[in-house]
Parts: C-alpha cells; structure tokens; sequence
C-alpha cells in the first residue's frame, strides 16, 4: 500500500523545477525556503541524475534577491556551480550563466 503512494525522486525533482521563487529573498526571510531544497537537490546531483534543468529557476531566484543578501543564495550559487562540472559521463542539463546574465544581474542588485 505505502509504495503505491511513494513519491520518486525524480518527481520530487520535477516538482521543485516547478516551485515558486521567493520574493524579495533577503535575510529577513526565516525557515526553510524553496532554495533551500533546491540547494540539497543539487547538492545530491539530483537534477542531473534525472536530466532536470534548473538553470532557469536559479536566475529567477537571483533576479528577486533584495539586500541583505540571505545566506542561503550563496549555498544554492555553489552547489549549482558545481552541477555545471560534472564528473559524470552523462552531459549535465545545468549550463552555467551569460557573462551578459552576470552583469544584468548584479546591477540590479547594487
């Protein structure tokens, strides 16, 4: 009965590929936030076991950051740029950032 009702990974994956942003992320922002769980699916190469894209999700997230930047940012910045290097011989789905992205980006945050 229980494994009829399981949830596999990889539609946790594609369900947090689907999860809202959050708004004006900052560091007044307290509990566990959707990055959050993005940054522990990256983190256990999740988004590339299953061939998820979540580039798209993370420069939403990154455009709807507000100063003081929450701690959480830089965690989810790095397990993704990691994801973009992968040892694995599948080609990673996670492509990393425009120089262009990089600079709209953080002039909109200065």
């Amino acid at each position: 009965l229980f494994l009829r009702h399981a949830t596999t990974e990889r539609d946790i994956v594609e369900r947090a590929a689907q999860m809202a942003i959050t708004r004006s992320l900052s560091l007044n922002h307290q509990g566990f936030l959707p990055a959050h769980c993005i940054t522990q699916l990256l983190s256990t190469n999740s988004f590339l076991k299953h061939s998820v894209p979540i580039r798209d999700w993370i420069g939403a997230q990154i455009l709807n950051c507000a100063t003081p930047l929450h701690p959480v940012m830089t965690h989810l910045l790095k397990a993704y740029a990691s994801s973009c290097v992968t040892v694995f011989e599948n080609k990673s789905p996670n492509t990393p950032f425009s120089e262009e992205f990089i600079l709209v980006s953080s002039q909109k945050l200065a």
